[in-house]
């Protein structure tokens, strides 16, 4: 059975030495192999397989498994083993060896720059002619820096990103990593999650300098922690294309205008010239695009329907330039039946990775890069999935909200994504709905307060696969947020209700997920009795809140009338 893999994005590894080790695993003969196999000698327990790897190690052709390079996990990590090739191949920071998750995310970089290759069916992986020249280079040396270098400029997101800072850079400008973030991969998925760069700035300057030390370390979505490595990559290279630098930003709070700083990045010399290599308008010739299949969709549901619409879109339009309605034809063919307005933000998504696709005279399209590796498996027909289906629809009703918040609706079912939900609703809220506020979360406070001229509204987003029954202990919580919001009790020393404006005298509370279950609406009744002053409040799911989102933004809808449909002790209708 084939394994699924989620090729071609990658978050956390920086250190090319160590990436160098990764695929020196691969090159059989070499000192560094030899080196290998003492170390898992050494680190793999007799009961981890210590000799199954070593066996492994003498293949002829080499190929390794994922679990074999990879390893497990282990619970708690800090009792963790040395149990595959990759994790005892590279030194960590506080043991001999790194964990699992390091292990895959190197391999997986190895694999996006073209150095490994992987083989589906029995999930294994052997190197390259990339892999085995770089293994035998120096390292340091210039030769293996134009190796990284080919690498780089045949992977569309190092690609997007270098184009996006040469553009600002000709305005002697820089991006920070959600500026970047905003502008790659396929926006409004689970996978390609974004903080707005205004929302953070904004929200940053607002909290004290414990929660600012806080924020940098958790306020990252997926397309920004993207952002933040291939920049990191192209900072660490020998010759480096992009350095770190500061960007300034003004913020006003409380009628005091402040300066705040955020790590941003910018070309180097030597990165303006290797941009010109993307089009091919230096002497040197253009590098084809490495495009895996898994790389056009990562974590979402219906992910395989997705990846097949998108590379029947690439392959058609390297073919010849097609329309739209042209496209959309192409698809039905194929049985994958899509609308107009996601297969516009396919072509959006393709380009936001790297994948150069320009819209021509006569509304056609047509991709100018050369792809390479995109291969679609064959087998059944994919099916595309209930909430994607949700998502799609409400994507095809939003014209003056970003399709970056249709994540909302995937993430609410999702409780590992808790955070990024809350902070989007807000983000939503406060951006492109003309409510103020802060997302707050944490012990004793609410996950979010917005308000307007006239109200406050307190949030509480719950993210549950199989919906959100507002339970009586969640019912305590909000009761005493509003108690709190009135009477400003010492004993809770978080203050968070210094968000509100000290004149407002309204508040509604408003519980946000993905659907609502059991005796809900009851719940929601006893508890406005219970509230000082008979708060009013209401549930919405992620879809409604984004269509009314929508009419706000449109200005079909005032505050007054939000206020009156998130006042109904009831499940908000559009």
């Amino acid at each position: 059975m084939k394994k699924d893999r989620a090729f071609g994005w990658v978050q956390d590894p920086a250190d090319w030495s160590k990436l160098r080790h990764a695929v020196g695993v691969f090159c059989a003969g070499s000192a560094f192999h030899k080196k290998v196999r003492q170390k898992v000698r050494k680190l793999v327990p007799i009961n981890d397989g210590r000799q199954d790897l070593l066996d492994a190690l003498l293949r002829n052709p080499l190929r390794l498994t994922y679990r074999e390079l990879v390893g497990t996990a282990f619970t708690p990590r800090s009792s963790a083993h040395c149990n595959g090739i990759i994790q005892a191949a590279i030194k960590g920071q506080k043991r001999d060896f790194i964990a699992d998750w390091p292990a895959d995310n190197f391999l997986r970089w190895a694999h996006a720059l073209g150095f490994v290759r992987w083989h589906a069916r029995e999930d294994s992986f052997e190197a390259t002619a990339q892999g085995i020249a770089l293994s035998n280079t120096t390292e340091n040396s210039d030769e293996e820096y134009r190796i990284y270098a080919a690498g780089l400029l045949s992977y569309p997101p190092a690609t997007r990103v270098l184009n996006l800072l040469g553009d600002v850079a000709q305005r002697s400008d820089c991006m920070t990593k959600f500026a970047i973030g905003g502008r790659l991969g396929f926006q409004g998925e689970k996978g390609f999650t974004h903080i707005d760069e205004n929302f953070f700035i904004n929200e940053f300057a607002r909290v004290s300098d414990a929660d600012k030390k806080k924020m940098k370390s958790n306020w990252e979505g997926d397309a920004d922690k993207y952002a933040r490595m291939i920049c990191s990559w192209m900072v660490n290279l020998k010759h480096p294309w992009v350095r770190k630098t500061k960007k300034e930003f003004s913020v006003t709070v409380g009628g005091v205008t402040r300066t705040e700083k955020l790590v941003a990045y910018t070309l180097t010399k030597r990165g303006f010239e290797e941009r010109k290599r993307i089009s091919g308008s230096s002497s040197s010739r253009k590098s084809p695009k490495f495009v895996p299949y898994e790389m056009l969709c990562t974590k979402i549901e219906g992910r395989d329907f997705l990846r097949k619409r998108r590379a029947l879109i690439t392959q058609a339009v390297c073919k010849k330039p097609l329309s739209i309605d042209e496209i959309k034809q192409y698809l039905d063919s194929e049985n994958m039946q899509s609308g107009e307005a996601a297969i516009r933000a396919d072509l959006d998504g393709l380009n936001n990775t790297g994948i150069s696709i320009d819209r021509m005279s006569g509304g056609r399209f047509r991709c100018r890069d050369s792809i390479r590796g995109l291969r679609i498996p064959r087998g059944e027909m994919p099916v595309d999935s209930a909430i994607r289906k949700q998502m799609e629809d409400c994507g095809e009703r939003l014209s003056k909200i970003p399709r970056d918040f249709l994540v909302l609706v995937e993430m609410s079912f999702d409780s590992t994504r808790s955070r990024i939900f809350e902070i989007k609703i807000v983000e939503l809220l406060t951006q492109h709905c003309n409510f103020f506020g802060l997302h707050l979360g944490g012990g004793s406070r609410p996950d979010g307060a917005v308000y307007c001229s006239d109200y406050g509204v307190i949030i509480d987003a719950k993210s549950y696969a199989k919906g959100f029954s507002i339970p009586v202990s969640e019912c305590d919580k909000m009761a005493r947020y509003v108690h709190e919001v009135f009477n400003h009790p010492a004993s809770n020393k978080t203050r968070w209700w210094n968000v509100f404006p000290a004149s407002l005298g309204e508040f509604v509370f408003l519980f946000v997920s993905g659907k609502f279950t059991g005796d809900f609406r009851a719940r929601l009744q006893a508890l406005a009795k219970r509230n000082q002053n008979n708060s009013p409040g209401a549930a919405i799911t992620a879809s409604t809140l984004l269509l009314i989102a929508e009419k706000i933004a449109a200005k079909k809808i005032d505050h007054a009338k939000f206020k009156a449909k998130i006042s109904c002790l009831d499940e908000v209708s559009v």
